[in-house]
């Protein structure tokens, strides 16, 4: 039996599925017309694998609530699941924490394709769709991303709300994203996991240089410190983004937060190419 809850297991799931998220497509699927299409702008796929994972996709022959996982062996998993009018396709990278997807990938997106088709369900949009205009379904991006965290994929910055996290893991990730921020402008929230433990480390050993006596009396040893499981990482991350403290940017909206300075390419360098 997990020590987490099944809400706190879905959360860990969904950390998975936004760091590993090639694409993600809705199909009606009477005609198989495609409705929406995800493409993560972090992990980029290729036209060949969409092409052929769409092929494969839309040929499935399904009925209400089945799903299909094809694992390929470069390291791709294509997950189809079919609703009641529509069929979803989701392409992702197999690694990482694999027994919260391999348990909740299914239900996460069985309850995103009955919430989405609830939606539609008073305009009757999706019953009456003929595969010509697809006006109705275009709040259809936003109900993705609300209802699938889909913005844990993208780079996040640190914001000061007027108080600071009680718990101390929380503590501690907020003072590594403050520091990065301040240096870098962004960080991911993958990459904020190292980060943390980074800074912990930093700390001791400057509390073990300057005040030896006092890291020994709290026990305090920079070369062995005993960090918590990565679930709990996440599941404080996923907290400090509930209470405003990690803030999400737009990919479009990057070069304004970054404070990495690129060499702009000016025309001679161009002409010299």
């Amino acid at each position: 039996m997990s020590e987490y809850s099944v809400e706190e297991q879905k959360i860990l799931a969904k950390f998975v599925i936004s760091n590993n998220l090639l694409s993600f497509t809705i199909y009606h699927n009477k005609e198989m017309d495609k409705l929406f299409e995800f493409i993560s702008p972090i992990i980029k796929p290729n036209k060949e694998l969409l092409e052929q994972a769409n092929k494969i996709a839309t040929k499935m022959d399904l009925i209400y609530t089945e799903t299909k996982t094809i694992s390929h062996p470069s390291g791709f998993t294509l997950f189809v699941y079919e609703g009641n009018r529509i069929r979803i396709s989701v392409i992702m990278l197999s690694k990482g924490m694999e027994q919260y997807i391999d348990k909740y990938l299914g239900p996460i997106i069985q309850e995103f394709a009955e919430d989405l088709e609830d939606h539609y369900a008073k305009s009757k949009a999706l019953k009456e769709f003929d595969g010509r205009d697809k006006s109705a379904f275009k709040d259809m991006p936003e109900i993705f991303e609300k209802k699938l965290n889909i913005d844990l994929m993208l780079p996040h910055y640190c914001k000061y709300v007027g108080f600071e996290p009680e718990r101390k893991i929380e503590l501690y990730i907020y003072e590594a994203a403050d520091k990065l921020t301040r240096k870098l402008g962004y960080f991911y929230l993958s990459n904020l996991i190292y980060a943390t433990k980074q800074y912990v480390i930093d700390k001791a050993k400057q509390l073990y240089s300057e005040n030896p006596k006092k890291a020994k009396k709290e026990g305090i040893n920079p070369d062995k410190i005993d960090f918590p499981p990565t679930e709990q990482f996440y599941l404080a991350i996923y907290n400090l983004r509930k209470m405003g403290m990690l803030v999400p940017i737009q990919i479009n909206e990057l070069h304004s937060f970054s404070k990495i300075k690129y060499p702009k390419e000016t025309s001679e360098l161009k002409s010299e190419a």
